[in-house]
């Protein structure tokens, strides 16, 4: 099979980016692959395809810009010439630009190279339902972020246009299939890139928490220090809070805001972006993640992924996104009310003196996700492919339908 991918790609480290990265990494290695041909955006540098690992041979055509307006052209242009088997689409709502009309153009692609009678596989990362609009949150008025949410919603038709559709979290899939009567959805879990060495559960004593990704947007950092800053006071727990990652585009300056203002509460530590080498340190030094976002997000889904395959105790929202997305992947957790006082505060407390309590949490999600390697995740992309380009209905997605029709069917009656 000669296979086209269409993403974003390194250098650079965004969730997209890295998630591409691997995803090539592993689909290289099979044998059922002879050629990977990478349409990628186009950097100042090489982009990185040197593996360790054996694998056929890569090549990297940069052939689109991030808020480019020509990216149709120039990447049809570069499929019909290749003339792939198939092309994967890695794509977020944002994809090809954090400008409306270009980020709008890109999301046409998967349904004009189906209408080439080219197999179409879109791994789709965020939907414009849950997390996959930041930039709508800026705009000024309620009414303009209105009609960019049913624009968003009219373009993610076109996407659903395209042979078969993955989304990375079970909620994202029942919002395409309930609003958009999506019938070519599938859920593939998000895996983790790599397995670590079994990390030390045992930390009592140690109290750590950590906050990653990008803030400001989806996901806030001084409810977290609040509840930190009110359990010290009332406790004799030694809490460190380490906040990595970067501000959002969409809120620069949100972190250098937060630093000053708690710049005299000891023990916070912002790290700034984080290297992919710097990833493992992170997490292995850290008792228990909280994911203080508002909704589920591309980003979400990795830092869940992570954090579970560090052995790390979880902490999120109450909220049934939430709940929906670690019950699926078979994780635990504990919850908080966000408006609710002191709730978050009450959590870290239960974790901290109950050390037994949080190792075994961690223990228990690093077992589930090793069943989620990215060579299995990478396979079960490769099989999806092999059923398109073979007129193969898909289980996962026959079985969904099945299931509607009898639920129409008894509605009928």
């Amino acid at each position: 099979m000669k296979l086209a991918i269409v993403t974003t790609y390194p250098p650079g480290e965004m969730f997209l980016q890295t998630y591409a990265y691997h995803l090539v990494k592993h689909l290289a290695q099979h044998e059922e692959i002879h050629e990977l041909l990478l349409l990628t955006d186009k950097s100042s540098t090489s982009k990185d395809v040197s593996f360790t690992t054996k694998g056929c041979w890569i090549k990297v055509n940069q052939c689109w810009e991030y808020n480019g307006l020509n990216n149709i052209s120039s990447v049809k242009r570069a499929i019909l010439k290749a003339k792939p088997d198939a092309v994967l689409f890695n794509l977020r709502l944002l994809s090809f630009g954090n400008k409306k009309l270009p980020a709008a153009l890109g999301l046409l692609l998967p349904k004009i190279i189906k209408a080439l009678h080219i197999p179409t596989l879109v791994v789709m990362h965020d939907v414009v339902e849950q997390g996959g609009h930041d930039a709508l949150k800026f705009e000024h008025t309620k009414l303009v972020q209105y009609a960019y949410k049913k624009l968003g919603s009219l373009f993610m038709q076109r996407v659903l246009k395209a042979d078969r559709v993955v989304v990375t979290m079970k909620s994202q899939k029942e919002v395409l299939q309930n609003k958009y009567k999506a019938k070519n959805v599938a859920f593939i879990p998000h895996g983790t890139f790599e397995i670590p060495e079994t990390p030390s559960f045992n930390r009592e004593g140690c109290n750590r928490v950590l906050l990653y990704g990008t803030f400001g947007t989806q996901k806030k950092v001084v409810g977290v220090l609040e509840a930190v800053k009110k359990l010290i006071s009332r406790t004799d727990l030694n809490i460190e809070v380490v906040i990595a990652g970067t501000s959002s585009a969409f809120t620069p300056g949100y972190l250098d805001r937060v630093k000053m203002k708690y710049e005299d509460m000891a023990n916070v530590t912002f790290t700034g972006a984080v290297e992919d080498y710097e990833v493992p340190a992170i997490f292995k030094h850290s008792d228990v993640v909280v994911f203080s976002d508002n909704d589920v997000s591309a980003e979400f889904s990795a830092v869940l992924s992570t954090a579970a395959a560090y052995g790390r105790a979880l902490v999120l929202q109450d909220k049934e996104v939430f709940k929906s997305a670690v019950d699926s992947m078979g994780y635990k957790a504990l919850y908080y009310g966000y408006d609710e006082e002191n709730a978050l505060e009450i959590v870290l407390e239960d974790l901290f003196i109950d050390y037994e309590m949080r190792n075994a949490m961690g223990i228990h999600n690093y077992s589930v996700i090793r069943d989620y390697p990215f060579s299995k995740i990478a396979s079960l992309y490769l099989k999806m492919l092999k059923d398109i380009i073979n007129g193969t209905p898909d289980k996962e997605t026959q079985k969904d339908n099945k299931t509607s029709l009898k639920r129409n069917i008894t509605v009928l009656k």
